[in-house]
């Protein structure tokens, strides 16, 4: 029966109503694409929040999306006995690195059984890509590390012990079920709402759409694009594999990724290739880049004109 609906869909109402069955644009929001959205987010973006914690939560699921290719389900559960954040010292070069390591457990695998999966993160040079910079704030606003002294300034000062090897930093234990990314953020609001509460996906889908049209996007900025990317590069990467990237995307085989993920912009330049010529690689990348199309002439607001046109339209 689903196979003559199928075929009824494809064949006499796609021909009737002139129907297209034609794969939608899936766009890679990719490092640089990313920085963009990035900039706009703190630097340009005339939008409000309930509360500027939420800009800090957005920002951080932005960032954790990239760099974990995970679905929002995944991130939007995370809680603080997700994370374990310690200073790590290496025992062969003495590196001392604060460590932050992530315990993923609303991953899509877990349907059949829990399969819980962990990424290590080290403190990135670059604050706007930093995962323990933004963890670390929403802690320190939270006041959820065990010792009330430790501030997200003397964080990233603490060393290890001698003798040991790790030094944890260790949160109430109080707090270790709470949703790190709440709907309610000051305690104002948390007297009226569930405390623990997390960020709904479509409260936060609204918010990842209105920053890429803030950005400047011509296409819709969505979740999925980070995921899709983080797929992509992990496929590109030299050092990397189809196991490691069927891990990091919940992929039960290849073909998964192949038909939905695998960017349909072939990002080679095969002219080149053709002609025994210099690849332009970094062109290629740019031409296939989200920003591209971004127009810093564009309007932000409506003019004088279109405003008075509004005002006397009887039915605004």
């Amino acid at each position: 029966m689903l196979k003559m609906i199928f075929q009824f869909i494809v064949g006499p109402l796609a021909k009737e109503h002139g129907l297209d069955d034609s794969e939608t644009d899936k766009p890679l929001l990719d490092v640089e694409d990313f920085l963009e959205v990035l900039r706009c987010h703190w630097l340009r973006d005339t939008n409000s929040f309930p509360h500027e914690r939420q800009r800090v939560q957005v920002a951080t699921l932005l960032l954790l999306a990239a760099v974990t290719g995970s679905r929002p389900g995944a991130l939007l559960g995370i809680t603080y006995g997700d994370i374990d954040l310690f200073v790590l010292r290496d025992k062969k070069t003495g590196e001392i690195a604060l460590t932050l390591q992530l315990r993923l457990k609303k991953t899509k695998s877990r349907q059949k059984r829990k399969r819980p999966k962990t990424y290590t993160f080290f403190v990135d040079n670059n604050p706007f890509f930093c995962v323990i910079s933004h963890i670390v704030a929403l802690a320190g606003d939270d006041e959820a590390f065990l010792v009330p002294s430790l501030t997200p300034r003397v964080v990233f000062t603490l060393g290890v012990r001698p003798g040991l090897n790790c030094q944890p930093i260790q949160w109430h234990e109080e707090i270790k079920d709470k949703p790190v990314f709440r709907v309610s953020c000051s305690p104002e609001r948390e007297k009226d709402k569930e405390p623990h509460e997390p960020l709904p996906y479509g409260r936060y889908q609204e918010w990842v759409k209105r920053l890429g049209e803030e950005t400047g996007f011509v296409q819709v900025l969505t979740t999925y694009c980070l995921r899709r990317a983080a797929g992509n590069a992990i496929n590109d990467d030299p050092n990397s594999n189809e196991a490691v990237r069927n891990l990091v995307l919940d992929h039960a085989s290849s073909m998964i990724f192949q038909r939905n993920y695998l960017s349909r912009m072939i990002r080679y330049d095969t002219q080149a290739a053709y002609r025994g010529t210099a690849s332009r690689g970094d062109l290629i990348g740019a031409s296939h880049r989200m920003s591209r199309m971004i127009d810093p002439r564009r309007p932000y607001s409506p003019s004088p004109q279109q405003l008075q046109h509004l005002r006397q339209d009887a039915r605004i």
